[in-house]
């Protein structure tokens, strides 16, 4: 299986971004899109100073994995376990903004996510 992610995929993602579906209810964020094989999208949040979970939902037989890079494109956390409810945390210094990447690490099949961001 290819690396789906790593700094050069960040870089090109980063400079043309492809922004899916983002809704606000309370103190939620709900992200949601589809995803082919092997492909990443990209959401950017501003997250005020706090701590967070983001986790995320998969339907299919795709393969959904986050990574969360900072506004300075650097990899902050990531989860590429191979099952479609990755779960990770962050905490965030100072209101900034966030990329969240979705990817589906499946070669055959789509994937719909959805992907969930609140306070911890």
């Amino acid at each position: 299986m290819k690396q789906l992610i790593n700094r050069r995929n960040i870089l090109i993602a980063l400079g043309a971004i492809a922004i899916s579906t983002a809704a606000f209810a309370g103190d939620l964020w709900k992200l949601s899109g589809n995803l082919p094989p092997e492909e990443i999208n990209v959401h950017r949040l501003t997250l005020e100073r706090g701590s967070y979970k983001i986790h995320g939902y998969g339907t299919g037989w795709g393969d959904l994995d986050l990574a969360i890079y900072d506004d300075d494109q650097d990899l902050v956390v990531a989860d590429r376990d191979g099952d479609n409810t990755p779960v990770v945390y962050i905490t965030v210094p100072s209101k900034q903004d966030v990329f969240i990447l979705p990817s589906n690490a499946d070669t055959n099949d789509s994937i719909r996510y959805e992907v969930y961001v609140s306070e911890d």
